[in-house]
């Protein structure tokens, strides 16, 4: 689906070139159609994509991927592409899992972030069981109970400053990442039919603008929150 979707727009963009005019629904929905029949014989590589982010302010390089394999594969090209790039993993003074225990138990985030309803405790024993909430209330005896019987959070839902929402895991994993209502304002991302490649880059400026100016303030809090980065 993603290499006819790709297809189609380099055709739709070329056809509006050469007319001089915007192309509508319709229009895009039979171009897509004939694109897919005029490809179906053919076999394809998946394209895939992973942002990359480099704060040169902190000195952190983020990546959009959760995966320890995909993120092997970004740091490899990283460092073939850029001569002077030095990387190595943000170890931290505490590991997630016991600060994530302690939050849970007096049910308070440190600084901005704030314990929502989801998290996942598994026990340290052989039994290895797991415990889930969802849209469940953390306050309370129950979640305690497990902490103090040996279970320790490998997820726990957490939003920072009212702006973020995230899943942090025990690996130090930032997942489910969302900008929650508000931070990007007068802004559909649905509404993306009519828009010019120029207004497109416009519009993705602004929203990476923004993107990197919170996370540039809740990547450091994060860190600090989880006892600040080990000493080599």
């Amino acid at each position: 689906a993603n290499v006819v979707r790709r297809a189609a727009d380099e055709r739709i963009e070329k056809l509006e070139a050469q007319t001089g005019r915007t192309f509508g629904r319709k229009e895009k929905r039979d171009i897509r159609e004939e694109m897919r029949l005029e490809l179906l014989p053919r076999a394809f590589t998946r394209i895939a994509h992973t942002w990359v982010w480099i704060d040169r302010t902190h000195g952190y390089v983020c990546l959009d991927t959760a995966s320890p394999t995909r993120a092997d594969e970004v740091v490899a090209t990283l460092l073939r592409c850029l001569d002077d790039l030095e990387l190595s993993p943000v170890q931290t003074q505490s590991s997630p899992a016991v600060q994530m225990s302690a939050w849970l138990i007096a049910h308070e985030a440190p600084g901005r972030f704030d314990i929502e309803e989801e998290c996942e405790l598994k026990a340290t024993d052989d039994t290895q069981a797991v415990v889930r909430y969802s849209k469940h209330s953390l306050n309370n005896a129950e979640v305690r109970k497990h902490i103090q019987n040996g279970k320790l959070p490998t997820r726990l839902a957490l939003t920072w400053n009212g702006r973020v929402g995230l899943v942090l895991t025990e690996k130090s994993v930032v997942k489910r990442l969302k900008f929650l209502d508000g931070v990007f304002p007068g802004s559909d991302p649905a509404d993306t039919g009519a828009e010019s490649h120029e207004d497109a880059a416009d519009r993705f400026e602004a929203d990476w603008t923004i993107t990197t100016g919170e996370l540039g303030q809740l990547v450091p809090e994060l860190i600090e929150a989880l006892g600040g980065v080990e000493a080599a």
